[in-house]
């Protein structure tokens, strides 16, 4: 049913370059301790990896050659998303990965009607998110965050600087929904500040308990 309405919503937009939902396997759609939403898929030519989701106990960030990287889970914001993940003690295959807005474009301010490809992606999440149940929401990118704000109805936001630069003004967000914790990063495929280990101190404080639990 979702698989089918993504599809017939794809074929309405002007967007033509394919559609990717999950990059993780179906199974986490019934349950998620840890969800991490991106903005969309990014590309320039259709590809062939799975629209839907992938094949289970797999993942997109481990198992998946991007971009110039012939091996697979080599490209380094892959490399970025697994060292968050180790972080959290999860596994890439449980966690509940995907775009907000499922249609590929070459970046996002490429994604035709964007507005109207943001809200079809925050009727479909808002479905996701109340199935799967995370206690953990991770948004990457800036675009993510009114978006999943919304959908969570996130309240008490804060902002912690990740000490990007002396000017501090990269940060991330941090915000309580009901039964869950929403954090938002800065877009780890230009941020490379996780897999470093030189802001381990920043990263507790993002998320506190969850790290290295």
């Amino acid at each position: 049913m979702l698989e089918r309405r993504i599809s017939v919503a794809y074929d309405r937009s002007p967007n033509n370059l394919g559609w990717r939902l999950l990059g993780s396997p179906a199974s986490v759609l019934d349950g998620a301790e840890v969800a991490l939403i991106d903005t969309h898929p990014g590309g320039s030519v259709v590809d062939e990896n799975p629209k839907f989701a992938v094949q289970p106990g797999t993942s997109a960030y481990a198992d998946e050659a991007w971009g110039e990287s012939a091996k697979p889970g080599a490209n380094q914001f892959q490399i970025q998303v697994r060292a968050l993940f180790e972080g959290l003690s999860v596994r890439p295959e449980e966690v509940l990965a995907g775009h907000l807005v499922p249609f590929r474009a070459p970046s996002w301010n490429e994604l035709l009607d964007r507005t109207g490809a943001v809200e079809f992606g925050k009727s479909i999440w808002m479905e996701i998110l109340k199935r799967a149940q995370p206690k953990l929401v991770i948004g990457l990118g800036v675009g993510v965050r009114e978006p999943l704000m919304r959908i969570l109805d996130a309240k008490n936001e804060i902002s912690i600087p990740i000490e990007w630069d002396d000017r501090n003004e990269i940060k991330a967000t941090k915000a309580k929904c009901k039964d869950c914790i929403l954090v938002v990063l800065p877009h780890l495929s230009r941020y490379k500040f996780v897999a470093n280990g030189e802001r381990e101190h920043v990263l507790r404080k993002i998320f506190g308990e969850h790290w290295r639990a």
